[in-house]
Formats: structure tokens, sequence, C-alpha cells
């Protein structure tokens, strides 16, 4: 996975004026795969809805744009939102983790660390860690499978993204996607500097999805509007699958 080559460009200019603009929006909007179903998050309640009804607009298959209390994903806390985006319009649904079968959780149990730290709270959650992080996770994938067409509704996509961590998917290919990545540099140290931008690591609800997805029916595309997980920035940026 990468950055849209197109929206490098405005990269620099966007740095320059150093405040939140149009930009922020334009990324799952701009995916160069062409992305029918998508799953993006966006920590504005109100930057979420007209996104929605954007996608809508521009023929979308089926998304979902999703927020929690100045969050870009589905938290645990009871605060999630998810507008279900479709050929037959806009559906506004408050998303508790109750109703998916998972329990309850403060938003700070999900907070990060160092890139490493992070990398190895990975690591355990594929390797069977329960806890808030993997409840998150799990909420997060079973909604790219809704919008997939791999599972009916979020507790069933909860339960399929549950038995691809279980089974060992999710870490299989996070492994193959990093020879691929350690492939790609030893390459580009070959050649000398690539002029693209450069790649982003996969997520752990990109891992879980794209896993999933591989065993059948359509993979989604993903975006996140703001900011990195766990944002409290208003803001979408790409990003592979759905968080």
């Amino acid at each position: 996975p990468g950055y849209s080559p197109a929206m490098r460009h405005a990269g620099p200019t966007r740095r320059e004026i150093g405040v939140r603009t149009a930009f922020n929006l334009l990324g799952p909007i701009t995916n160069p795969a062409g992305a029918r179903r998508q799953l993006v998050g966006v920590a504005d309640p109100g930057a979420a809805k007209r996104l929605a009804e954007v996608l809508r607009a521009l023929g979308t298959e089926r998304a979902m744009v999703v927020h929690g209390e100045r969050l870009d994903e589905l938290p645990l806390d009871g605060t999630g939102v998810a507008y279900d985006v479709s050929a037959d319009g806009v559906v506004r649904h408050e998303i508790t983790p109750e109703s998916v079968g998972l329990p309850r959780a403060s938003t700070g149990a999900l907070s990060g660390g160092t890139p490493a730290e992070n990398a190895a709270r990975m690591e355990a959650l594929f390797a069977g860690e329960g806890g808030p992080i993997r409840d998150a996770v799990l909420l997060n994938a079973g909604a790219a499978f809704v919008v997939a067409g791999r599972a009916e509704g979020l507790r069933a996509g909860a339960e399929l993204a549950a038995a691809v961590i279980d089974g060992g998917a999710a870490a299989a290919l996070l492994a193959r996607l990093r020879d691929q990545r350690r492939q790609r540099m030893e390459g580009t140290a070959e050649r000398g500097p690539a002029t693209g931008a450069p790649a982003t690591g996969a997520g752990a609800v990109s891992a879980v999805g794209a896993a999933g997805a591989r065993s059948g029916g359509t993979r989604p595309g993903g975006g996140r509007a703001g900011g990195p997980p766990g944002t409290t920035e208003p803001g979408p940026t790409p990003t592979g699958g759905a968080r």
C-alpha cells in the first residue's frame, strides 16, 4: 500500500498553509485504486456526514463513514457512529460495542506508544492476545467486512475478523507484506532513490481485512479522514483496508 501519487504534490503546500483544508477530506475520494467499497474514518461528526453524502453522489457501491468522540474510528466507549452509504442513500447508525458482542472500554485503553511498542502490540494481537486493542480491531475490521459484502452485520463481521486472526491468516499476511517491503527496499537501494511517495505500514485492521477478503468476496478500500489511528484531529488520509 502507498499514498496516491497525485496527492503527493499537495503535501508541500498543505504544510505551508499550516491549517486544515479540504485536502484533509480528499484522500478516500481520490483513491487511485478506484475503490467502489470503502470504510472511511472521519473524526469530525459534521465532516463525516458530508463525506458520506459525497461518496453517495459519486456512485459508491457501498461505504461506511465512521467516527467516535473525536476519533476517526469506531470506539469501544459507546460513542460510535456509522453512516452507511449505499445506492439507497445514507443511513446513520449509533454503534455500541455491546451490540456487537464486545465489552465496553475507554478510549484511553487504546493509547499507543512508540513505533516499536505499537508494532509489538500488533504482533501480540495477531498471536492471539486479547483485550481492548483486539476488540477495537474486531469492531472496525468487522465494519470493513460488512462493506465488502463478506458479513451481513457488524456482529458477524467481528466474528469473521476474530476467525481471521485466530486462524493465523492476519499474521501470515503481515509477514508477507514485510517480505515484500524488504524486497522493495533492497531493490530501491540497488536502483537508487525512487521518485514516488513512500509506502505506508500495514495497520492491524488493514491486515485483518485483507486476509479475510483473500478467502473470497470483495476487498474494500479504506481511508482515514484526519490523521493516524486514534487521532483527535477532525479531518481523511489514505490507508489500506479498513482500520
